[in-house]
């Protein structure tokens, strides 16, 4: 906030949800590990402590579809 806030923030939001979206609708994300990595806290952000690494495995068409209607009807 406050008067030297970014111009570009609300832009910038839109475009990392628009993403966000794109890429869950279209891929399952799971991690490649079934056990738990220790968390490190740093402030309000909690993260795994050595990293991780995710698998994508791409949705069924289908549901891909039904998936990017149900966002296109969803209020930002």
């Amino acid at each position: 906030g406050g008067r030297r806030r970014c111009l570009g923030k609300g832009v910038a939001e839109f475009e990392i949800k628009t993403a966000m979206r794109t890429i869950f609708g279209r891929y399952e994300v799971r991690p490649d590990r079934q056990e738990r990595e220790k968390e490190f806290s740093f402030f309000a952000v909690s993260r795994p402590s050595r990293g991780t690494s995710v698998t994508l495995s791409e949705r069924p068409s289908q549901d891909a579809g039904q998936r990017a209607e149900a966002y296109s009807a969803s209020p930002a």
